[in-house]
């Protein structure tokens, strides 16, 4: 505490965070003071860091909760903080239901950076993990963040060995939605992705066998092949081979 009673520039250090981050956990009542003038900073970085340690703080110390809820809902540079610790921490068990809580809350940010960082929760799934998550994404697909971040979804699930139709054709058909005739230009970023929803689709169709599901799959497909969208027709050709 002495030696933070200094310039903000240095409470957005990296050696400033990581001894909140420790200290935190056993010397909360005395490091608050500390992260409250953080939040409180006419520094983004700054205050982004506060945001940071006060929602890591939350995961653990229950007096914290009240203040990681302000920075959700808080300036820019809060909730960017806050949906940096709620992606990175989503997949710990006992932090899910905080994070899931916060992240969805976070998908509808006004902020496109803040929505970009919620999205990134996404990242870091693999083998059938994302499975159990499904409600996460039916919060993801029609929110503002999927139009920002949905290259983090749709790499999830094309990645993912779990079979998820329901997911993965709610994210196709949110995106052809989104961005119709711009799947076409590949000076598009979202071209890219055409190729990979095409075959999301194609998964989904050789797999489940309920006539809904698969009109579903067909009318992506029909979607796709209107729009022109870039790589869809070559998947398609593989397919009927």
């Amino acid at each position: 505490a002495q030696l933070c009673a200094a310039d903000d520039r240095l409470l957005g250090t990296r050696f400033v965070e990581d001894f909140i981050r420790y200290a935190a956990t056993t010397h909360w009542d005395d490091i608050k003071p500390v992260i409250d003038r953080m939040l409180k900073s006419q520094i983004d970085e700054v205050a982004a860091a506060g945001a940071r340690q006060a929602c890591l703080a939350s995961l653990t110390e229950e007096d914290a909760l009240l203040l990681a809820q302000e920075c959700v809902n808080g300036a820019t540079a809060q909730r960017l903080g806050a949906a940096q610790v709620y992606a990175a921490n989503l997949q710990f068990s006992e932090h899910r239901a905080e994070c899931q809580s916060m992240l969805e809350t976070l998908f509808s940010a006004p902020d496109s950076t803040v929505r970009i960082a919620a999205s990134r929760c996404f990242d870091r799934f693999d083998g059938n993990a994302l499975a159990s998550y499904e409600s996460l994404i039916d919060a993801f697909a029609p929110s503002p963040a999927f139009k920002d971040g949905h290259h983090s979804l749709i790499h999830a699930l094309t990645q993912t060995t779990a079979r998820m139709p329901s997911a993965i054709l709610s994210a196709a058909e949110t995106f052809i939605a989104t961005f119709g005739t711009d799947t076409a230009d590949i000076r598009a970023g979202v071209a890219g992705y055409s190729t990979d929803i095409a075959q999301l689709s194609l998964r989904v169709y050789k797999q489940e066998t309920s006539p809904s599901i698969r009109q579903r799959c067909l009318d992506l497909i029909d979607k796709l092949v209107e729009a022109q969208a870039h790589g869809a027709g070559s998947v398609i050709e593989e397919f009927e081979r």
